[in-house]
């Protein structure tokens, strides 16, 4: 049985980094590490405009049925998508690369299509890679909902609720599920920032006073940083990430929460003490 212990969020970046598209032709490899955002005023990200353009390509050839509906494609070009979902969708762009030169290999083509098109022209080990680094990517909570999924996220949360969405969510659920102290932090908790701007997760634990943040912000990428309590408020209280990196930069004051119900999760002290038993 897989569990937040076993299947850290560290190992699903690693997922993302390593995907393995199935086509008729063979096994072509790509990587999910790119931040993508709808808002792409967020931390200087492109935002998804050309992203969407493509998507609608797809959509136009009758494409969303191998994407696995139009909720799939919609995600793999909105920063939503699992690593199964991109697998499944870079192997539908393979399976309908040839109806999509034929129909946007023209002048008239916007040219986020025609880039699609450069692209799919090229036929080689690395053209699923290429299409996904131009196209594809991940958003902050499409990161962190992906994984808690797996481990049954609290008040059925996923990767197309915001950072406003998940606090207030867990906030109904009452202040036990807000951590108080730096050792109570577990494996696979949120962190989301006070402004409500952004989300990341609990990696392993260093050592006291010091956290591990996967996230994805600027990048998909985890960091290690010192942490502390700044207030104390019973219902939720908020920490300070010491110089944190990606989308943490511009609101480093968090609140750090239970997310997932998924069991065999273990706290930072206990991981200090016998990590990994």
């Amino acid at each position: 049985m897989t569990t937040i212990v076993s299947f850290p969020p560290y190992s699903m970046i690693d997922r993302y980094a390593n995907l393995t598209v199935e086509t008729d032709d063979g096994t072509f490899s790509a990587t999910i590490d790119e931040y993508r955002c709808v808002k792409k005023f967020t931390f200087g990200a492109r935002g998804c405009d050309d992203a969407l353009d493509v998507k609608d390509g797809f959509l136009g050839l009758g494409a969303a049925r191998d994407f696995g509906g139009a909720v799939n494609l919609v995600d793999c070009f909105t920063g939503k998508a699992s690593p199964e979902t991109f697998e499944q969708g870079l192997a539908a762009v393979y399976k309908h690369r040839r109806a999509f030169i034929a129909k946007y290999d023209n002048s008239r083509s916007s040219e986020p299509r025609r880039r699609g098109v450069g692209i799919l022209k090229s036929v080689d080990a690395g053209m699923l890679a290429r299409f996904a680094r131009e196209f594809m990517g991940l958003d902050c909570n499409g990161f962190v909902g992906n994984y808690l999924k797996r481990f049954s996220p609290l008040g059925g949360l996923g990767p197309q609720h915001d950072p406003g969405q998940w606090y207030k969510t867990i906030k109904t659920l009452g202040p036990v599920r807000f951590r108080k102290q730096v050792s109570e932090f577990q494996i696979g908790d949120a962190l989301v920032s006070t402004v409500k701007a952004h989300i990341g997760v609990i990696d392993e634990p260093t050592m006291p006073g010091m956290v591990d943040i996967a996230q994805s912000g600027g990048r998909l990428f985890y960091s290690s940083h010192d942490i502390r309590p700044t207030t104390a408020k019973e219902d939720s209280p908020t920490f300070l990430i010491d110089h944190p990196d990606g989308g943490f930069g511009g609101c480093p004051t968090v609140w750090v929460m239970r997310a997932a119900t998924g069991a065999n999760s273990v706290s930072a002290s206990a991981f200090m003490q016998n990590p990994y038993d």
